[in-house]
């Protein structure tokens, strides 16, 4: 039961986060747009990583908020510098956090398909 509410507790806030941005008129600049796209991705990365830490018996909440803030202002940062620069650094940005979400994903899938029988 706790490995039910574990998955399905950021699932509910994601829908929660999805209705109160779609009942609110919000709008976000084009420069600021990419700044939330990198939060997003970073966000999932987290959620992902959390949950294949978590199979692995290696989570711990402390290092994976640290992780998650540090790695969050390391990217703004670095896409200040390259708006400074009118480099386009996001898209490295969303390479190397893709891999390593799919990296995850793959650990994830492994470890789920590996309890199944066949």
């Amino acid at each position: 039961m706790k490995l039910l509410w574990f998955f399905l507790l950021p699932i509910l806030g994601l829908a929660l986060g999805v209705f109160v941005a779609n009942s609110l008129s919000v709008s976000i600049s084009e420069d600021l747009s990419v700044f939330l796209a990198v939060g997003l991705i970073l966000t999932l990365d987290l959620m992902v990583e959390g949950t294949s830490q978590y199979l692995g018996g290696k989570f711990s909440l402390r290092s994976m908020l640290l992780t998650y803030f540090f790695n969050l202002l390391f990217a703004y940062f670095l896409l200040s510098i390259g708006n400074l620069m009118r480099v386009d650094l996001y898209i490295a940005l969303f390479i190397v956090f893709g891999i390593k979400l799919f990296s995850n994903l793959a650990y994830i899938s492994q470890k789920f398909f590996s309890k199944l029988q066949f």
